[in-house]
């Protein structure tokens, strides 16, 4: 008998008549009283039908939503959740280069980095897919092949951005340290030699 059982008989015996007819009835009451507690009724799966709150499906999505763009579109503008098996297994394609990097401007640098922020959400969305459909990523698509060189491409931009900023900080340095006399330095470079120079003997 469980605790909470001797606990209520104790009590009922205390105030009821000393009789072992009654403490017996009492003890049988008890005892159905802490099975019904100790287990749970589990409600029916029509009950459960009933009271869920079920989404409605007559609700309208914008076709323009910015969550589409984690999505890619084939040419007539339907969403992809998974791209085609001879896309996944193309292979080809290479990372951004520095050379090609460095004669990029500002904008487009920021646009670059943009493009490249999407695609990596676009394939950070697919391979979600692939997992919650039980569908391997590693051997069979080239997502990770992708997201790598996706990654080298963002790396190098910050590299040059890097290269850039040290260059500014050199020269504002060089500027600052001749600062105070650069018409002196400009007079100087076009005063003729004081000295006349010989001619080259024959």
């Amino acid at each position: 008998m469980s605790l909470l059982a001797q606990r209520i008989t104790r009590q009922v015996s205390l105030a009821a008549p000393s009789t072992s007819k009654r403490l017996f009835a009492t003890a049988v009451d008890v005892e159905a009283l802490t099975k019904a507690v100790s287990e749970p009724t589990q409600p029916s799966k029509a009950e459960l039908d009933a009271t869920r709150q079920r989404p409605p499906t007559n609700v309208k999505i914008n076709p323009d939503h910015g969550l589409w763009a984690f999505f890619r579109k084939d040419k007539e503008g339907k969403v992809l959740t998974l791209e085609p098996a001879h896309k996944t297994e193309d292979f080809s394609g290479r990372s951004w280069h520095a050379v090609e990097l460095r004669r990029k401007s500002f904008k487009d640098l920021h646009t670059l980095w943009y493009v490249c922020l999407r695609e990596r959400n676009l394939l950070a969305t697919q391979r979600a897919e692939f997992r919650r459909l039980n569908i391997g990523v590693d051997g069979t698509t080239n997502l990770m092949d992708k997201d790598k060189r996706v990654r080298k491409t963002m790396k190098l931009i910050k590299l040059v951005l890097n290269e850039r900023r040290l260059a500014y900080e050199q020269a504002k340095a060089l500027w600052d340290q001749g600062q105070h006399a650069p018409a002196e330095r400009a007079e100087s470079l076009l005063e003729e030699p004081s000295e006349p120079v010989a001619s080259p003997s024959t």
